[in-house]
């Protein structure tokens, strides 16, 4: 009476004993991860410096890095790689009480038809400055009032900077932008002092928490059609990797980031593969920019 009950319970262990032997036959190794992946990955390099604040690297939204800037199918998987993202870039804020205007390298401005010029006095003699008109000290002082209003008080005014564009300092607001251009470009050809007490928001990144990313993660540049292609997604997919995906802002060539935590076998293991197939590690690449 017993045979059939038994004849069950081994069929059920044999039945595991084949799926588990199966999950191993799966394990992939970096070798065909390396061999098999087909992906021109991106190489990541400082742009050019552009006197157009978002056209260089630009951290800035990661400082304070909310949750849901990174995508994913699996909330814990974000969660853990947050942990360790939330602190590689903050801002310092400091004051100098005396600078010139003269002296600012950029503008913040997110107006399409201004990216082809490259230098301020290359955008006041554009089409875009046509009605900004300076001809005498009149005018200068009318255009100026109009990008900073009550410019003699003492009330300073924002700056941007960061720690791996050097001292070069950008026009914080998007607003005015136009005739703060038109301005500072009429004072350096009259030699004329514009000398206003500013507030300078320096991104900082840390070094020290890029190195403990680095011990958890590979954080790896992936091409934009990396999502579409099987021969990476196949790993994501049928392995059922960790992993999270989070954008970085490098001017008109953003990037995507892949997180993929060392702890986990399968996300090793993928994350050496795709290092040997020509993924580079952005955390070595942002280390380098602290030095």
């Amino acid at each position: 009476m017993n045979q059939p009950t038994s004849n069950s319970i081994l069929s059920r262990i044999g039945a595991t004993l084949t799926r588990r032997s199966a999950q191993q036959n799966r394990l992939f190794t970096v070798k065909q991860v390396a061999s098999s992946v087909q992906l021109a990955f991106p190489t990541l390099k400082l742009p050019e410096l552009s006197i157009h604040w978002k056209q260089n690297l630009n951290l800035q939204h990661l400082v304070n890095l909310p949750r849901n800037a990174l995508s994913g199918p699996v909330q814990e998987d974000k969660a853990a790689a947050h942990a360790f993202l939330k602190n590689i870039v903050s801002t310092e804020e400091y004051t100098l009480s005396l600078f010139d205007l003269r002296d600012i390298y950029g503008i913040n401005l997110s107006l399409p038809q201004a990216q082809q010029y490259q230098s301020l006095e290359d955008i006041s003699g554009s089409e875009l400055c046509r009605d900004i008109r300076i001809i005498s000290m009149r005018d200068f002082d009318k255009v100026l009032n109009r990008a900073i209003p009550e410019f003699k008080q003492k009330k300073a005014i924002q700056l941007l900077s960061a720690s791996w564009l050097g001292l070069n300092y950008f026009w914080a607001p998007e607003q005015r932008s136009l005739e703060l251009t038109c301005a500072i470009v009429y004072a350096r050809r009259r030699e004329l002092p514009l000398n206003k007490p500013v507030l300078v928001n320096r991104i900082v990144l840390n070094k020290s928490e890029l190195a403990v990313l680095q011990q958890h993660y590979h954080v790896l540049a992936m091409p934009e059609n990396a999502w579409d292609e099987n021969s990476f997604m196949q790993y994501l997919i049928n392995y059922r990797v960790p992993y999270a995906r989070l954008p970085l802002l490098r001017g008109s060539h953003p990037i995507e980031v892949l997180l993929l935590p060392r702890h986990e076998t399968g996300s090793d293991t993928l994350g050496l593969g795709l290092r040997k197939a020509g993924a580079q590690d952005a955390t070595e690449f942002l280390l380098t920019l602290t030095n």
